[in-house]
Parts: structure tokens; sequence; C-alpha cells
């Protein structure tokens, strides 16, 4: 089924990928339960329905969170506070990332923790209700996990998003500086 969505053949994705849901239902294994309703989520959101792959995303970090697979949890919580952002619904994706916050623990990817605190840094500023300051705050936490991440494309992301917000906060001459 992933080999099929890869090759952007959805509908031989879906068939496939439905196929794999009925079994892995009946080996009532919450892990590869999980696992499905990933995969599911990821064909839907390539398909434009955001809506649907949410839910298979929430089932998806209910059935990892079962199995005791906090990093695959996470991994879905996370596609679901993307597509929120994707939707601009920012305040609904803040509360994907806090809930994320909350169940991280000392062990928890830095890759992952960068891009959940970026991300709440993006959804504060671009909320209805734009909040700079929590957004330069949340992505002064993210900077803390870059390190960790040891790849150059996000490093360089990390700069540019810190120059965006430090232009919003107008602070422009230490905006020129990360530039």
């Amino acid at each position: 089924g992933a080999i099929a969505y890869i090759t952007d053949d959805y509908q031989r994705a879906l068939v496939l990928l439905n196929d794999a849901y009925k079994i892995a239902e009946l080996t009532k294994d919450d892990e590869a339960i999980g696992s499905v309703n990933s995969e599911l989520g990821i064909v839907y959101a390539n398909l434009g329905e955001d809506e649907q792959s949410m839910e298979y995303y929430q089932q998806s970090y209910e059935h990892y969170k079962k199995a005791g697979e906090l990093l695959q949890a996470h991994n879905s919580l996370n596609n679901i506070a993307q597509n929120h952002i994707t939707l601009s619904n920012y305040e609904a994706a803040i509360e994907v990332y806090k809930l994320i916050i909350s169940e991280s623990t000392k062990d928890s990817p830095s890759h992952i923790m960068y891009g959940v605190y970026s991300g709440m840094s993006w959804a504060n500023l671009k909320k209805e209700q734009s909040n700079p300051e929590a957004a330069y705050e949340y992505l002064l936490k993210a900077k803390h996990y870059l390190q960790g991440t040891q790849r150059y494309d996000i490093e360089l992301q990390y700069y540019v998003e810190e120059a965006f917000v430090l232009f919003q906060l107008e602070r422009f001459e230490e905006t020129l500086v990360i530039i």
C-alpha cells in the first residue's frame, strides 16, 4: 500500500491498505493497526482529504499509544498538527502540539521536538490573535533541539524562521544579523 501511494497510485493504495487494516484488526496488534492507520492518513493527506486524514492519524495515535510506541504516537499527532496548520486551524494545532509536549520524555528524539516547537512558533505567529512574542519563545525552545537533528537544511530553516519572527517583532537589527 505504501509503495502504491509513493508511486502516486492512490486508488490501489487505498485498496491494499484497507485489506491490511482488516488483517491487522484480526491480529488485535495495536502497533500494526496504528501503522496501517498512519499509512491511510498519509494517503488521504495526499488526496487532499485533510479531515479524513486526521481521523486516521487520530486512530493511529490511539493504537500506538496503547502499544506503548510513544515515538510513533507523537509522529501521528505531529501529522494532525501539520494538517491543522495547512487548514489554518492554528489554535487546534497549538492544542495538539501541547499534547505532544506534555507526553514527551527526555528520550523524545530531537528532530521530533524541534518540529513541535517550531510548529508551535509558526502557529502562534499565524493565528488570528498573532503572538510574535510567544512565537519567538517557542522558536528559542526549538533551537535547543537543533543540534540533535544534525541536518543542515533544518538549521537553515531555523534561521530563516528566526529572521521572520524577529522581523515581526520589529527587531530589525537582529533580523539583519540572523540573515
